[in-house]
């Protein structure tokens, strides 16, 4: 069976530099719960992915954030079930509690290990966004508190020596 990474946390907190880092270091893709939005949303709107990514991500939250509350409200596992079924074992970007622990879940029910990670920057920001989640429904928390390296140690150190796909 897979192992996933489910990466959550606040709007541009480093999920995504952690997600990347993952997926070098285990061999293994990732992608974001927003990276599937887009595709719903461009083909609502009648437009190209391409053409949404060129936008700056904040002036199109709102539809984002209305686009996947529209799925997940049919599907709560729509969005992560999208990017498992395309092979992504490192996922970041869940939001909402209800598909957070269903996706585990259904994970679990099938033989995968799962593991939930927080991620945090104390300078960044707060972003407010449909973001229901919070460090207690992770297994694991990681600050991001300073340099890409220090970051990294922090991921290494929490991996021991399971920096290898599974």
């Amino acid at each position: 069976m897979s192992t996933y990474f489910f990466l959550i946390g606040r709007p541009q907190h480093g999920k995504t530099t952690v997600s990347k880092y993952l997926s070098k270091l285990r061999g293994e893709p990732y992608g974001s719960t927003s990276d599937y939005v887009y595709v719903l949303l461009a083909k609502r709107l009648g437009t190209t992915v391409e053409e949404l990514k060129q936008r700056p991500k904040e002036s199109i939250r709102p539809l984002m954030v209305v686009e996947a509350d529209a799925l997940c409200d049919v599907t709560p596992t729509g969005l992560v079930d999208g990017l498992v079924a395309s092979g992504v074992r490192i996922i970041d970007g869940i939001r909402r509690r209800k598909e957070l622990q269903m996706s585990v879940k259904k994970l679990q029910d099938q033989g995968h290990t799962v593991h939930v990670w927080w991620i945090s920057n104390p300078r960044q920001a707060e972003i407010r966004d449909n973001t229901a989640v919070t460090a207690e429904d992770a297994q694991a928390c990681i600050v991001n508190d300073g340099s890409f390296e220090l970051l990294y140690q922090k991921i290494d150190r929490m991996l021991g020596d399971k920096t290898r796909g599974a």
